[in-house]
Parts: structure tokens; sequence; C-alpha cells
């Protein structure tokens, strides 16, 4: 082989060899790309489409293509050409942004409780608020932690809103606390302020400030009050009832309870003095006190002789009011008991009628011994019967119950005749006194009223009523000397009667009715004047109602 055909072979080798690593170099370099482009998340491409890209011809080259050349993907083989699309990896979505601090709600605090301008009364006054977008947690003096904290409460004060510093006041004008509610105690009288304030663990206001306030009027209390209105005199051994009246509280069946201002229960007492220590349980030993939420209560098997019962307003929890509010009584209790002394009229009767001259009481007695000691010293349990015609008995204490001659009489026993009554109504009535004359404590007397006419008088009978505090009807017109019957009907809740005068004077009765509570109904009997004219009819209770009451002949 000559020189010359070697060195042929040896350039052509060497431009097979060229072309191959020219091909190889291009293949290898736009697989790369590729593998680049789908392993990094690119852009997406922009709005214009780009131009295809050029394609090398697979004839061998003698050059490589320059360095500047960008890669491009090697098309399918096809009998045509397509321009290759570039293909990019999926990307994953980014997380959404979280939202800025303008977009996030605000803390938000109100008072629940009280209302503006409301009017409570001074004492302990609670304070409650509603809270919203806000964790209220007992971290006090934490670290601070967005979102979360307690509440300032302030009485009189602006809450401090100075960014870092400590929302505090002067002493007894706030409370820091973790609850929705705060109670302040002993308030004044006045105008007053309560505000509240949400802030960080640390005590310092959020930004911005979350603040709430109220107005109130705070108005003076009315102290609470007990007194005893019975026992108030000797009592016989055995059971003694206490009752009592309270004002400016509330009796509460709430024993054991938590306090509330304003209401509790009675704490009763047997010879001992009530406890008053504040905070401390008002009891004494077993046996000597009781605890009730009405006002009475009954101490059984009470021992003869002289006792002391006491009272105390006590709060739920059993112990005293602030300052204390007690009432006791001394009362001597007698020996065994006896039956309370009564006293009747049996005859006669309210709708009877006696004929004119001798009428006769008589009566029916228990309690009571009649004994013939007229004037001696007094026994207990023993005297005798004072008689009385149209007067009113006696009862003043220690004075003996005696009235003009021949309207009263004495005697020991348990009947007595008046004697030569004129035809009239007459009102008779009967009281049990002392040896001495003096009436009994408490008084014991049996009053009837009735009418003397001869047989054959006449009779009528009117309806009359009560209510409003007048009279229906407004004018009465009767005969002389007539016996009436009056039905009447007391519609009122007050007390009414029928009282008929000779004149405006009120000073000689011609007929006076028992005064009955309303609403309800009693029958009265009267022998009309036998002189005709005008005469007062009016109630006693309430002398300023009243009605016309004629006597007229012409009328019937």
């Amino acid at each position: 082989m000559t020189s010359a055909v070697k060195a042929h072979i040896a350039r052509k080798r060497s431009k097979r060899i060229v072309s191959i690593d020219a091909r190889s170099l291009f293949v290898i370099c736009t697989l790369a790309a590729v593998l680049v482009l789908t392993a990094c998340p690119q852009p997406p491409p922009p709005p214009a489409t780009p131009s295809p890209p050029t394609v090398a011809p697979a004839s061998p080259s003698p050059t490589p293509p320059p360095p500047t050349t960008k890669p491009t993907v090697v098309p399918s083989p096809s009998p045509s050409p397509k321009p290759a699309t570039p293909t990019t990896a999926p990307t994953t979505p980014a997380p959404k942004p979280k939202p800025t601090p303008q977009e996030a709600k605000l803390p938000e605090l109100s008072i629940e409780s009280p209302k503006e301008l409301e009017n409570l009364p001074a004492g302990d006054i609670k304070i409650s608020v509603k809270v919203a977008n806000f964790n209220i947690v007992s971290k006090l003096g934490a670290a601070k932690t967005p979102g979360e904290g307690h509440i300032h409460y302030y009485l009189d004060v602006e809450p401090p809103t100075t960014p870092g510093q400590r929302a505090a006041t002067a002493a007894g004008t706030y409370v820091t606390a973790a609850a929705n509610s705060h109670t302040w105690t002993n308030v004044k009288p006045g105008g007053r302020v309560f505000a509240v304030q949400l802030v960080n663990n640390d005590h310092t206001p959020l930004t911005p400030p979350i603040v709430a306030d109220v107005r109130v009027n705070v108005t003076a209390a009315v102290a609470p009050v007990v007194r005893i209105i019975s026992p108030s005199g000797p009592l016989p051994a055995t059971g003694v009832k206490v009752t009592v009246d309270v004002s400016n509280f509330n009796l509460v069946s709430k024993l054991g309870q938590p306090n509330m201002a304003g209401e509790g229960h009675i704490h009763y007492f047997l010879d001992v003095d009530p406890p008053t220590t504040p905070d401390k349980p008002a009891i004494t030993t077993p046996g000597t006190y009781a605890a009730a939420a009405v006002g009475s209560y009954a101490w059984q098997n009470v021992t003869p002789g002289s006792h002391t019962f006491a009272v105390e307003l006590v709060n739920n929890n059993h112990t005293p009011l602030v300052p204390p509010v007690t009432a006791k009584v001394s009362i001597t209790v007698t020996g065994p008991q006896v039956a309370a002394p009564s006293l009747k009229i049996t005859s006669p009767t309210a709708t009877s009628t006696a004929p004119p001259g001798d009428v006769t009481v008589s009566l029916q007695v228990t309690g009571f011994n009649l004994t013939d000691k007229l004037g001696k010293e007094n026994a207990a349990g023993e005297g005798h019967i004072h008689y009385f015609i149209d007067v009113d008995a006696p009862t003043t204490p220690g004075k003996p119950a005696v009235t003009g001659p021949g309207t009263y009489a004495a005697s020991t026993a348990m009947s007595y005749t008046w004697k030569n009554v004129a035809p009239g109504w007459h009102s008779f009535s009967a009281e049990m006194v002392n040896n001495d004359h003096t009436p009994l404590t408490p008084p014991v007397v049996a009053m009837i009223s009735t009418v003397v006419a001869q047989p054959g008088t006449p009779e009528i009978a009117i309806n009359v009523s009560a209510q409003g505090f007048s009279f229906s009807p407004g004018q009465i017109t009767v005969p002389p000397a007539t016996i009436l019957r009056i039905a009447f009907n007391n519609r009122d809740a007050a007390s009414h009667n029928i009282a008929i005068y000779e004149d405006a004077s009120a000073s000689r009765p011609v007929f006076k009715g028992e005064i009955i509570a309303g609403p309800s109904t009693t029958t009265y009997q009267l022998l009309t004047p036998s002189k005709p004219g005008t005469y007062l009819f009016r109630c006693d209770v309430y002398p300023t109602m009243t009605a016309a009451f004629r006597v007229f002949v012409s009328e019937y």
C-alpha cells in the first residue's frame, strides 16, 4: 500500500470519527437539556409561539456546531420533521399565605351587666362581661402570648393604655381576674364608672387597646330591720311562738348556699345572745337556736320562769350581716298552761226582738273562776263580771271598769236582768274583771245589740253595700218606729260598719253595727227613730263615708 493510499484511508477515518463525534455530542447535549428542564420547574412560556428549532442534517459535518448554539430537542424520526414542544414538569401549588394582622379579627369586649345609667343599691355590685376572639387564661404575670391574656376591672378610674406598660391603677381601683365577672364590694352611693380592659399575660394593654365601660347610679341602701312582734307579755309554760316582722331583706330558703346581697334567713335563739362575729356562723349550742326562712318559730316545752327570745338576720351561709341585725325580748313564762278566759252572750241575739221592760242578758264563761271577792286583792284566774247597757265597756289596764250610774252592774252570776228597758235599739256588754274591778290583760269583752219593741211592730228589710268607700244606695228613706233589718254587703277589702246617729255630732247613737272586715256580709237590726227627720248615716271606721238616712211618714 502506497503512502498515498494510506494517507487517503487515514483522512477518511478521521472524517468519520469527527462526524460521529459531532453527532454524538449534539445528541448528548440535547438529552441533557431535556433532563434539566424536566427536573427543574420552569415558569410558563410567554404567550408568543417560539420558532421551531432547527435540526442539523444527518450528513457528516467537517466541523462541530458553534459553542453558542442553544441545545435543541431532537425530533422523533418521521418523514416530515416537526418542531418539538418543550416539556414542562408539573408544579406543586404554593401554600396559601397566612392572613395579615389587618385581616385577623380583633378581640372584642363588652359589659353585659349592669346596664348604662342603671340604678343600683349601694353594697356589692357584680360586673359581668362578654369576650370574643380572645382566650381568657389564668397566666397572670407569665410571658406575653398573642391571642390570650386576662381582664383588668376598674372602678372610677381611666384604664391605662400605654403600650408595653402595666395597665395598673391605684390600690382599690382595679383588680385582675381570669374570669368574665367580678364583684365590687361595699360600693358607696353616687355616680360610678365601671371599666374593663383586655390585657396580655404580663398585664400590658393589647395593641390596639380593647376597653369597655359603663356608668351607673348607686343609691343609698336601706338597712335591713327585724323586730319581734310577739310574744309581748306573760305566757303559760309549754310552746312559745316567736313572730317577727322583717323589712328591707328577702327571706329565702337557701340555707347553706352561697351568699347573695339582700337575702338570707333568720336564726332564732333561746336564752343566749345572738353571735355577731363577721364571717363565722351565728350558731350556738343545740337546743338554743334554730334556723328558719319564715317569720315565726315555736319553741316547745319552755319551762316556767324568765326567758330571753332573740332573733338575728343572717346570710345564706349562716354568717351575720354586717353590721349585725338582731332583736330580743324578755318574757316571763308562767306555770302549766290553762285555757284562756272566754266570754259569750247567749241571749238576747242580734236578730231577736225583746219586749219593753225587763231584759235578761245570759253568758257563757270558760277559763275563769267567778268568785265573790269584789274589791279584794287580785288572784290570777278569778274575778267577776261587769254588765253594761248602751255604753262601751272600759278596758284601760289598771283602772276600774266602771261607767255612769244605771249603765253598769257588777255580779258573780252568769246572767243579769236590766229593768225597764225602753223600746229602741240597745247594746248589751259583759266584761271579765279582776277582784279589784280592773280589766283582765288582755281584756275579755262580749257585746250584742238587739231591738226592744212592742209585739206587732211593723218590719221592713233593705239591702246596703259598701264599695269604693261609698254606700249604695246613697239615700235611704224609712218609716218611723219600724223594725229595720239591713243586709249589709262589704265589698271592699277594708273594714266597714253602719252606724246611725241623731245628728252630725255623732254623740248620741241611734244604732251602731258591728265592724266587719271585707269582703263579707252581715245582717243588722234596729228600731227606726219615732221622730221623723234626717239622721247621720256613716261608717265608724271611715267617718267621711256617709249616706242620707231619712225618716218620713209621708213616704209610706
